[in-house]
């Protein structure tokens, strides 16, 4: 069964800090939540961004990303 526990890291106007994001993914993997769906961007390259998305994929969580568009929502392999 799985439960829904919305989680928002943004403020009203997308706007917010990596450091709230990864704060967010960390929160997820403590938590042991089934499904990470993260939508967001930057125009900015961070090392410990990039190392919290890979945590959740270790810990056995699917994530979702909605910009991905088609028929299905698709999985991306964040261990690469």
């Amino acid at each position: 069964m799985l439960t829904y526990m919305p989680s928002r890291v943004l403020d009203s106007t997308g706007n917010g800090y990596i450091s709230d994001i990864i704060e967010g993914i960390d929160w997820a993997v403590k938590n042991n939540m089934d499904i990470l769906n993260m939508s967001f961007g930057t125009t900015k390259d961070s090392q410990s961004l990039h190392d919290a998305i890979i945590k959740p994929s270790q810990a056995g969580i699917t994530m979702a990303d909605p910009h991905w568009v088609g028929e299905e929502i698709q999985q991306k392999n964040y261990n690469n």
